[in-house]
């Protein structure tokens, strides 16, 4: 026996109307995740530096194939930079860099070798990743999860998810810097600092001018 017309229409207007809902209910769930994915994004920043430090670093160069190990001292407060580089069966290099764009190149051995060189950025601020893009989560080498920042197509910067410290970063050159080691210490009291009235040129020379490498005895040296 056939079913009555009204509670056939009446069956399929509530089962439309079901489905209708549940459609809505989908699709405001959906935008609702993506409002709060977009939120964690915004709200997710690189740990800002602490204003001194000492890391040791292991860089690795794409092009060149070049590896070196570097004890980086960062001291904020008094505005200088130590690199502690170390060449892979080569050279150990000292390089100072200052806040007034002035980097002070010299070995310690027989070769007394030195150079100046005037950059640009000068000391990275402790937020000088300020304004980066968050990429999501990665997980690189050594098992690490880490959040991903990209700061002006210029540095890819890795930092671990769980002790925000950072892990790597990438430069645009393809030079990989790792960090193994990242310790939160005070940094030693601050040798002179560096000028560039104190050097006659930039090019390599015996290190006789103004500045004598006696003049940079330290606790880091």
């Amino acid at each position: 026996m056939a079913s009555p017309p009204t509670m056939s229409l009446f069956f399929f207007s509530f089962l439309f109307m079901l489905l209708a809902t549940e459609g809505s209910d989908i699709i405001r769930m959906k935008e609702s995740s993506e409002i709060r994915e977009k939120h964690l994004k915004e709200d997710l920043k690189p740990t800002v530096w602490p204003e001194q430090f000492h890391s040791l670093l292991v860089m690795s160069n794409a092009k060149t194939m070049e590896m070196q190990v570097a004890n980086l001292w960062y001291d904020w407060p008094n505005k200088r930079n130590l690199h502690i580089i170390q060449y892979q069966l080569g050279k150990k290099l000292y390089d100072a860099e200052y806040d007034n764009h002035t980097s002070f190149f010299f070995t310690r051995d027989d070769t007394r070798e030195c150079r100046t060189a005037e950059v640009e950025v000068g000391i990275l601020t402790p937020n000088w990743l300020h304004g980066a893009t968050y990429l999501g989560q990665q997980q690189v080498d050594g098992g690490f999860l880490c959040n991903v920042w990209e700061k002006v197509e210029f540095i890819w910067y890795y930092e671990d998810v769980v002790s925000k410290r950072p892990v790597q970063w990438i430069f645009y050159t393809g030079i990989l810097y790792y960090f193994p080691f990242f310790l939160f210490i005070p940094v030693p009291s601050p040798s002179p600092r560096i000028s560039k009235d104190m050097f006659s040129s930039s090019s390599a020379r015996p290190c006789s001018l103004r500045l004598k490498l006696s003049d940079l005895k330290s606790e880091i040296f």
